[in-house]
């Protein structure tokens, strides 16, 4: 059912106390399946609010969201790599200031652009608009607009696909490790 669909991915918890703005991504998602109707929302995980944004993707008619619930950690990469974008919706709050997200290392591993908000750390790790795209944070219309600008240009998104595996490298255990013991 994904064949030539544009495939915009969250995966991680369904958990809106935990900082995890999927509420901002479904917003943002009815602004975008208006521009790009082939566009498809890929919700991988579980948590204790997957049952209520089930519900909300009823109320408001959202077309194309998929819930998979949660997934074995060894099969996420191949959502990551199915996806177009891969999105770390966020709200400007101190657990997204202090939380160090992985989800943007793994979708940068495998090429998979990456958006995110400019909340904590996470500028230190995109370079925007060429490892990924940061916008504003809690904002569901630039979040959109970032998700159309990745599905629209295929130049950016090959571009960042092509550099982001390589920013991340500074991320390596090893690499940690060793500047720890200098």
């Amino acid at each position: 059912k994904l064949k030539n669909k544009k495939i915009v991915l969250y995966f991680g918890s369904l958990s809106l106390t935990s900082g995890h703005a999927v509420d901002l991504l479904l917003k943002s998602f009815i602004i975008v399946k208006k521009k790009i109707k082939n566009s498809v929302l890929l919700l991988v995980g579980g948590g204790e609010d997957f049952d209520l944004l089930r519900e909300y993707v009823k109320k408001t008619n959202i077309n194309s969201v998929i819930f998979t619930g949660r997934v074995d950690k060894e099969e996420i990469s191949n959502y990551i790599k199915l996806a177009n974008v891969s999105i770390d919706p966020v709200y400007d709050n101190l657990a997204n200031k202090c939380r160090f997200p992985l989800k943007i290392l793994e979708s940068m591993a495998v090429g998979t652009p990456v958006i995110t908000g400019d909340v904590g750390d996470r500028k230190l790790i995109i370079e925007n608009e060429k490892t990924g795209l940061i916008v504003k944070p809690g904002d569901e219309k630039e979040l959109a607009q970032g998700i159309i600008k990745i599905l629209m240009n295929k130049n950016l998104a090959k571009k960042i696909s092509r550099l982001s595996p390589k920013s991340i490298r500074k991320y390596d255990w090893s690499k940690l490790t060793n500047n720890l013991n200098k």
